[in-house]
């Protein structure tokens, strides 16, 4: 297969949708050579919110301290090279179309693979191949049985813990946990930034069952924020005065946390200097969250699409754009919690926003005329537009909006896509 035609083969794995479980990839894996088990070193990312911002400090601070870091996320924006990168380089299109070209040909007939578990399966194999130092993986759907899952990394990242795809993760926070703290492995080492004391008496509970050493942040990791910069500190470490590249005092948190991992990677003897953690944190990149793509006016993309994440979102732009006049270009897909995310973007609002909703272009959107009837809750109709297409709507907003204003697309990573193209 070319390129296109090994995107048309993966595509054409959606219609199975999501299947949690491991037995269909680990027998796939199994008849490529079992790639996943040829990784050096694995760290393994779950959680609500702030998975990605972390491996994306990770990949830049190991980068920066000269390791080969391979880098599995999902989902992509523009291209599906994103998702499997090294040192900040995406896989190239020749090497996806020989690697899924190879595993198509290893996957019987009567394995219905799924999209992720395809792609997943490319990214062991294409790490195999390079021979990484170090392979940061990211949770695709909760942990335990996500197909991720397969490998045994020796650190496991659990950010915090939200309510999110309840469908498939449980009702309540110590359901949720369970499936994200599935990732643990035997005699591993363990960071958290879970908060509540619900999901982090899981986590610390899963911790002791595998024998794994646990790093809690606000406990074994504390960290203070003074303006733009802020400390982290430990029993036997302490950084002061340190900067991060990504938006929003929120990123904080997510960095301190990688502190933490750094500090254990340390301890397995994986040395890191001081500059290089501080070079790592102002280089680091993440399109789409918090993302600036343009001045007079400021255009802004996040793809916060929980409340969670919308809550972040929001205590950015008060921080940060307080004053200005906002145009907030809003689009939601079907499965996510429209009233607790709109109510969380809306409910404290300013008399200077305006809304404008959209459809992402995906069989999964909302429609605007749902979005509208819970906008409706906080918002005047006449400070209200309907435009279904992204690209209308960013050319509208651009029409009527003063240099002053911001202009904020957010809701939909899939929409947030759209308009990065």
């Amino acid at each position: 297969m070319d390129y296109q035609k090994s995107q048309d083969y993966i595509n054409s794995l959606a219609t199975f949708g999501i299947q949690l479980g491991l037995d269909n990839i680990s027998s796939l894996l199994k008849r490529i050579g079992s790639p996943h088990q040829k990784l050096k070193m694995i760290i393994h990312v779950a959680g609500t919110n702030g998975k990605g911002s972390t491996v994306a400090f990770l990949n830049s601070i190991l980068s920066e301290a000269g390791f080969k870091a391979g880098i599995y996320t999902s989902p992509h924006l523009l291209s599906f090279t994103e998702r499997i990168t090294i040192n900040n380089n995406p896989i190239s299109e020749e090497e996806v179309a020989k690697g899924l070209t190879f595993i198509r040909k290893n996957t019987p007939k009567n394995l219905n693979l799924t999209y992720f578990e395809i792609a997943t399966t490319l990214a062991f194999h294409y790490f195999a191949l390079e021979e990484v130092d170090i392979a940061i993986i990211e949770v695709g759907l909760g942990g335990r049985l996500d197909a991720t899952n397969v490998v045994n990394s020796q650190i496991a990242v659990i950010t915090n813990i939200d309510y999110e795809h309840k469908d498939w993760l449980g009702n309540s926070l110590a359901e949720i946990a369970y499936e994200k703290a599935g990732i643990i492995k035997e005699n591993s080492l363990v960071v958290t930034g879970a908060t509540s004391k619900e999901a982090f008496s899981v986590i610390e509970e899963k911790a002791k069952e595998k024998s794994s050493f646990l790093y809690a942040l606000n406990r074994d990791i504390k960290y203070q924020i003074n303006s733009s910069k802020f400390t982290v500190w430990g029993d036997d470490f302490r950084y002061q005065d340190l900067e991060i590249g990504l938006l929003g005092r929120h990123q904080i948190i997510n960095a301190a946390l990688v502190v933490g991992v750094v500090e254990l990677l340390r301890k397995k003897g994986i040395n890191i200097s001081l500059e290089e953690l501080r070079r790592g944190f102002k280089k680091a990149i993440w399109h789409g969250r918090a993302q600036i793509l343009s001045e007079n006016p400021t255009i802004l993309l996040d793809g916060a699409h929980n409340p969670s994440a919308i809550s972040s979102l929001r205590l950015f732009l008060e921080d940060r754009y307080l004053k200005n006049p906002k145009i907030i270009i809003l689009g939601i897909l079907k499965d996510k919690d429209v009233k607790e995310i709109v109510r969380e973007l809306l409910e404290k609002v300013e008399d200077n926003v305006r809304v404008i909703l959209c459809e992402p272009n995906c069989y999964r959107a909302l429609s605007t005329k749902e979005i509208k009837k819970e906008v409706l809750k906080y918002l005047n109709g006449d400070r209200i537009k309907e435009i279904k297409n992204i690209r209308e709507a960013l050319k509208y907003a651009k029409d009527i909006a003063t240099k002053n204003h911001l202009i904020c697309v957010t809701g939909s990573l899939y929409m947030v896509a759209e308009a990065l193209a």
